[in-house]
């Protein structure tokens, strides 16, 4: 858990090769997405159950946290053994965002929240810029990769946008060059979907509220992504809410925002196109009213399946050479955070696939 080996690696690349690798739990989340359904505690397992109908069951100790939609009920019994296990509960809207947290109470080190608040105040630029410039490397070799021909020119802007991102000094100029990075990605973002339904058309990123099923997707993925992230932040013993790159706002969870930025092209963009471009998503899993538009409640279940498949895939990490997945590169950044934070590492490096 604390990672000495990966620290040396950071502190010093010539450091042994010899580490102690922290694998991922074998346990996976559990999310209820079926209304009036009731979370039970049976000895060591955990229940659900529709009226009298048991629906599914799962060892406590194979569930790492349950994330609810909607009216679904977990009974206090299942909440204190999720927490004692290490396990947490999230409640969400029906669009994803997290509502409320219960989690164990963790033997954290005040140090590490003291050095954030620090550093908050104070300002890390170097930081920002690692963080922006993993985002913007990463949605240019999602783009690079699966944008074709027509996405040539916005390739072109993200390079400039990467350019200028590496000589950028201070946090307002870092997000005006993310933002016109950001536009040139999601400008060609529809080159990168195969499916030709008419539906699944994209002329730009719109978010409040989404307009269409590709941006209904974007958010709902963001806010997944979002809820992750706060987990891992908590689980680093850092404060959600006390952010580098955002600003802190009522009940906006800044530092996981930050966390984030470079994971979003290549786990929620990547299980957006994948879920479109497969077909596990359809023209009819979408509904629209007063021009909102979001999933229904078989699209967003399809949808989760899409999104958790590309958490658990592998990749080779690419400081430190073992495999691992998205979902544990994501708690893996989040310590090596919290060690720049503290000075353990001399600068924050952010996670760029190839």
């Amino acid at each position: 858990m604390c990672l000495p080996d990966e620290h040396a690696r950071l502190t010093d690349p010539d450091a042994t090769d010899a580490r102690l690798i922290a694998k991922d739990t074998a346990s996976s989340p559990l999310y209820l997405t079926e209304p009036d359904t009731r979370l039970t505690k049976d000895g060591g397992r955990l229940v659900l159950k529709r009226r009298s109908e048991t629906l599914q069951s799962a060892r406590i100790i194979d569930v790492s946290h349950v994330i609810v939609f909607g009216n679904a009920t977990v009974t206090s019994a299942a909440v204190r053994a999720l927490t004692e296990n290490g396990g947490s509960v999230a409640w969400c809207s029906f669009s994803g965002w997290p509502r409320s947290f219960a989690a164990p109470v963790r033997k954290t080190d005040a140090r590490r929240r003291i050095a954030q608040v620090r550093c908050h105040l104070v300002g890390r630029p170097d930081i920002c810029r690692a963080m922006l410039l993993g985002k913007l490397r990463n949605q240019r070799t999602v783009l690079r990769r699966l944008g074709g021909d027509a996405a040539a020119a916005d390739l072109a802007v993200l390079r400039s946008s990467i350019t200028s991102m590496e000589r950028a000094d201070d946090t307002a100029s870092m997000l005006g060059i993310e933002g016109s990075g950001a536009k040139a990605y999601f400008n060609s973002f529809s080159a990168m979907l195969s499916n030709p339904v008419e539906a699944f058309d994209m002329n730009a990123r719109d978010r409040r509220p989404p307009r269409d099923p590709v941006n209904a997707l974007l958010s709902f993925t963001y806010s997944l992504l979002a809820r992750d992230a706060t987990v891992a932040v908590l689980t680093a013993g850092l404060d959600p809410y006390i952010g580098l790159l955002h600003r802190p706002g009522f009940a906006r969870p800044a530092l996981a925002l930050d966390l984030m930025e470079e994971f979003r092209p290549i786990v929620a963009d990547s299980a957006v196109i994948r879920a479109i471009n497969n077909g596990e998503v359809r023209e009819e899993d979408f509904v629209t009213s007063r021009s909102a538009c979001a999933l229904t409640v078989g699209g967003r279940r399809r949808f989760v399946a899409a999104y958790e498949r590309r958490l658990t895939e592998e990749i080779r990490h690419p400081t430190f050479g073992y495999k691992v997945t998205y979902r544990r590169c994501l708690e893996l950044q989040a310590r090596f955070l919290a060690a720049t934070l503290l000075g353990e590492t001399e600068a924050y490096r952010s996670l760029r696939t190839r």
